[in-house]
Parts: C-alpha cells; sequence; structure tokens
C-alpha cells in the first residue's frame, strides 16, 4: 500500500487569519462568551476573562491560573482572581491583551506600568513608555521616577525633563518623594537648567524639608552644587545660616572656600568675565560680586540723560541736563515719562533750574533740586517752586533721609566741605571737614543718609601724613559721634578715580560707581575692599545710581561734556536666597 504523501495546507492570509481569531476572542470578552476566570480588582469590580488567552499573553498568568498556586485552585472553584489594581487599570489591561488600544492617564498608566512588569509583559510596558513620552513635562516626570519599574529608559527622559524645569519642579510636592540618587543624577547633569545657581542649593534644602532623616545626604548633594556660581551677597548669607548636624560644616566650607576664591581673584586683578567657568552651561552672565546668571540682567529701561535718580511711592524721578524734573514708573513704556518740573509745566515761582542737578524727594512728596549752576535749593510742591537756600558755595551731592530730613554738601570736591541739614526751615551744619583731625578730614563728592540719620559720604581726596589718598567711603553717625570712620576705600595707584553716585540699602551694602572706567561697586557690611558689580559696555561711563528693591538704576553717558548716547539701565540684583 502506497504512503498518502502529506500536504501542508497554507493560509492564503496568515496575518489576516490571526487577526480575525484575536477579534473574535475579543468579542467574546465583551460579551462574556467562553469566559473561565474572573478577575477582582481592589475596587470591588470584577473582571470576565479567558485562561487561554491570558496564558498565551503571559507566563505569569500561565503559571499563575494552571498551575499549583492558590490561583488556580480559586479558577476550578469559580472564585474571583484578586488583582492589586483599579478598575480602570484592569480594565486597561485586559482591553490591551485583547488587541485593544486603550487611553489611560497619568495614574492609571503607571499602575499598568507596575502590572506589566509584575505580569511580564514588557510590549505593554514599551506601549506605556512609548505614551507617557508624548505628553511628558517635569511634574509628570516626577511622578513617574517614584515608581519601581525597571524601565531605564524612561527613567533617564524623566530626569532630562526635571532637569530641564529644575526651578519649577523643586517647588512641586512630588520633588520630596525622589529618592537621594535620583536626585544627585539630576544635580550632576549638563544640562540643568536655572536662572542661578543659588536654585540648585535651594533645591536641595526643599528635598531636605520632606523627612527629618535626610541630613545625612547633604554632603553628598553639596558637591554637586556650584558655589562660586553665587552672588558674594548670598553666599555671605549662607555663611550666618544656622544648621544642625554635622553636615553644617560641609555647607560652610563650601562657602568659605568660594569666598576666599572670589577674594583671590580679586587681589590677583582678575578678569570679571573671561576666566570663570561655571558649571552650568546655562549660566551665561557672570560678575564677581552678582554671580552667574542665566540671562543678561543689565537692560536699558530709558533712553533719557539723567544727571541724578530719585524713587518715592514707586517713582522714579530724575534730573536731565536740560534744567526738567522727570517722573516714571518702572515697567511703563518709555513714551510715559512726564515731566513735572521745567519749562511747559506750569510752575510757578522758582522754575528756571540749571543744567546741574541733583533731586530727591521728601516721604511727603515734596520734590527738592539743588542747583548747581545758581548754587541754590529749591524745594517744589503743589506746582510752585519755591527757594530754600541760595548762595551755596560749591553745592553738590543731595539725600533727603527716609525721615523727611534734608541733607546736602557745601564745598563739594574743594574743601574745607561740610554737611548741612534742613530742619524745618533751619539750616543747620551737621559736620564740617576743618573741625575734624587731620586724617580725617573730607573733600566730598557725594552724600547719602538712611533712615537712623546715619550720613555716608565719598570723600573725593584726603591728606594723611602728607600723602595724598583718594576716594574712600566714610560713615558718620551723629547720634554716637560727629568722626567719620572709614568704611569703604578703592586703592588705585594709577591715577584719581571718580567716585561720584553713593547708594546705601537697608541692610547695609555700599554702591557707588567710578566714571571713568564705567565700573560700578559694592561694599559689604564689614568689608573696606569693594567687588565689581558691573561693567558699562560699549565705553559708556555712568553718571547717577539707584538703588531699590532687587533693581539697580544707573544713568549713563558715553561723553560727559557732549553726550551722543544716553539712557537709563537697570541691573537686576539676584534674589535673596532663602533657607529653611
Amino acid at each position: 500500500m502506497e504512503a498518502i504523501e502529506t500536504v501542508e495546507l497554507e493560509h492564503s492570509n496568515l496575518a489576516q487569519h490571526q487577526a480575525s481569531i484575536m477579534k473574535q476572542m475579543r468579542s467574546f470578552w465583551m460579551q462574556r462568551h467562553l469566559c473561565d476566570v474572573v478577575l477582582k480588582d481592589i475596587d470591588g469590580a470584577e473582571h470576565c476573562a479567558h485562561t487561554a488567552l491570558l496564558s498565551a499573553a503571559s507566563e505569569v498568568f500561565r503559571n499563575l491560573l494552571g498551575g499549583s498556586f492558590l490561583e488556580a485552585s480559586q479558577v476550578q472553584r469559580k472564585q474571583p482572581v484578586e488583582i492589586r489594581a483599579s478598575k480602570a487599570a484592569v480594565s486597561a489591561l485586559l482591553d490591551y491583551i485583547y488587541s485593544g488600544q486603550p487611553k489611560v492617564d497619568l495614574e492609571t498608566g503607571l499602575e499598568l506600568l507596575r502590572l506589566a512588569e509584575a505580569y511580564d509583559l514588557p510590549k505593554l510596558a514599551s506601549a506605556i513608555e512609548a505614551g507617557l513620552r508624548v505628553s511628558l513635562d517635569g511634574v509628570k516626570a516626577l511622578r513617574i521616577l517614584q515608581e519601581t519599574h525597571g524601565l531605564r529608559g524612561l527613567k533617564a527622559t524623566c530626569e532630562e525633563k526635571i532637569a530641564r524645569s529644575f526651578e519649577a519642579c523643586s517647588q512641586h510636592p512630588d520633588f520630596g518623594k525622589i529618592s537621594a540618587v535620583q536626585l544627585a543624577r539630576i544635580l550632576k547633569r549638563e544640562d540643568l537648567n536655572v536662572s542661578r545657581e543659588e536654585v540648585v542649593l535651594k533645591g536641595i534644602f526643599n528635598w531636605f524639608s520632606f523627612s527629618k532623616d535626610r541630613h545625612g545626604f547633604l554632603g553628598i548633594l553639596l558637591q554637586h552644587v556650584d558655589f562660586e556660581s553665587f552672588s558674594v551677597e548670598n553666599l555671605l548669607r549662607i555663611g550666618r545660616f544656622t544648621l544642625s548636624g554635622p553636615t553644617a560644616e560641609e555647607l560652610h566650607r563650601n562657602v568659605d572656600e568660594a569666598l576666599q576664591n572670589r577674594q583671590r581673584k580679586r587681589a590677583q586683578h582678575t578678569p570679571n568675565s573671561h576666566d570663570f567657568q561655571p558649571k552650568r552651561r546655562c549660566l551665561k552672565h557672570w560678575s564677581p560680586d552678582l554671580g552667574a546668571s542665566a540671562e543678561a540682567c543689565w537692560r536699558e529701561v530709558l533712553p533719557i540723560q539723567c544727571h541724578s535718580l530719585a524713587w518715592h511711592e514707586g517713582h522714579i524721578y530724575a534730573t536731565d541736563f536740560e534744567g526738567n524734573v522727570l517722573c516714571w514708573h518702572p515697567g511703563d513704556p518709555a513714551t510715559s515719562v512726564r515731566k513735572v518740573v521745567g519749562e511747559g509745566v506750569g510752575t510757578q515761582g522758582i522754575n528756571d533750574l540749571g543744567s546741574s542737578c541733583d533731586v530727591s524727594v521728601s516721604p511727603s512728596g515734596e520734590i527738592f533740586v539743588l542747583d548747581y549752576d545758581h548754587s541754590r535749593l529749591v524745594r517744589f510742591q503743589d506746582g510752585c517752586g519755591h527757594l530754600v537756600c541760595g548762595g551755596i558755595y560749591s553745592p553738590g551731592g543731595l539725600s533727603c533721609s527716609p525721615n523727611g530730613v534734608l541733607y546736602w554738601l557745601v564745598g563739594r570736591g574743594v574743601g574745607p566741605s561740610q554737611v548741612q541739614k534742613l530742619v524745618g526751615s533751619t539750616i543747620q551744619t551737621v559736620i564740617a571737614s576743618e573741625s575734624l583731625p587731620k586724617d580725617l578730614q573730607f573733600k566730598a563728592e557725594a552724600i547719602f543718609v538712611t533712615k537712623d540719620e546715619v550720613i555716608y559720604i565719598i570723600d573725593g581726596v584726603s591728606l594723611i601724613d602728607g600723602v595724598s589718598h583718594r576716594d574712600r567711603i566714610l560713615r558718620i553717625n551723629p547720634a554716637e559721634s560727629l568722626e567719620p570712620t572709614v568704611v569703604g576705600q578703592i586703592p588705585n595707584a594709577e591715577g584719581i578715580l571718580r567716585l561720584w553716585g553713593l547708594v546705601v540699602t537697608e541692610g547695609g551694602t555700599i554702591y557707588a560707581f567710578d566714571h571713568d572706567s564705567g565700573e560700578v561697586f559694592a561694599f559689604r557690611p564689614g568689608e573696606t575692599s569693594p567687588s565689581q558689580v558691573l561693567q558699562c559696555p560699549d565705553s559708556l561711563h555712568p553718571v547717577a545710581l539707584l538703588v531699590h528693591g532687587r533693581s539697580l538704576y544707573v544713568g549713563i553717558v558715553d561723553d560727559y561734556e557732549e553726550p551722543t548716547v544716553v539712557g537709563v539701565y537697570e541691573q537686576s540684583l539676584p534674589p535673596e536666597l532663602q533657607l529653611e
């Protein structure tokens, strides 16, 4: 008998046949037809399915439902098998196994990731990962990093997203739920994006605030902070910060090293921008005093020429070189600048100011102008200009204290200089240079008075033991003594500096500028040597200075006698670093 030859029966379209079978199984599932297993979620809902299909999709399901486990006996007894997941997650899991394309939110997607890992469904995990990548942002990335799944690629993408929006992420509640290792990985990334390096330290302390048991990680995390990119003011603030525990020394050590490096570079006269390489690629702008920042903080806000600047109730007052007093609200367009004193305003009384004037505004809104050309002090109030004092010998420098007491200089730059003040309608001499010991006599160039009526002046030229010393800042507190103390000095062996403007903040930082070099300096409390805040670009020279809040305003010209380029520029000062 002849053997019958075997015949291989080929499908004309195998893929279509398989799809048809799967489509039919999906239809059975949706109709609960021939289902032989029930999955029960943590919400109490029951989901019918086919043991054979679940076993085919996952070896874990095959062993679980058909082996010697408790679940297999539950299937045989027609009892539900519990799945520790929400109703939405179990529904999506079965939908996917039955060739569906479920749409899930973030929370459900994260549950599915856990299920995919538990039941060995790598294709499901890859599908979830691909879906999450499409809409991934920093906040979602924080949530995903808390999961224990093994998708390294997704974790790396999450770390990248957090790094690119670190400032916002570090303030989110989920930021405190990531691990120390994950935080360290993010901090050491080259693409970490922050506006200033202080944000990195602030983020670390925010992370600490979620648990009292984390301070042991501080020393490790601090290695990823570039303290030399901090502003001097914030370094000093951190140095005063009280931190308990053994890691406090590590923080203060980093701060001390950064400050010492600043002082060393200052002593070596290291250029202020070319030799500094910040750790973060995003920090492209740096000054020795203000530290590193992502964006240039120096911008023109007014295209006008000004001789002096003052602040009152949210407005900047400026004197130009044409006998006018101008008023402007920061943030408004330059077209909103209005003239409050000068030609065309309709001021009664005195209204013929000279080209060189200083302005100061009292708390009650009185505008005081020291008119150099006419050697007089004028008050403007309610549309009238009144003479306060005339015949002032070489006037210069005007400052109204926050208490409303007006001070000015007599004998500016020529000596013997005097500081005078207006009490009511009476003019009083506060201090005369010639009444002081020789080494403390001064030729005043500028004046500033604080809310405590403490007087600061720039001493242009001083003669000590027959040697001329130039450009020092003196502090006089009449409540204690009329003897000045030197609180700042700029050594210059090459020639005469021209320190003009003078501003002292409530925190005690002294700002002054050298007109010729175009530099603005800051003297921190307790330090007599300055650090450079900014260097005016393109051969521009400062002529006026004002500090309010976290903004420093500088009036600039290219040539004081015949200016062709003028303007008022704003330099944003670094935010104060607050640690908890």
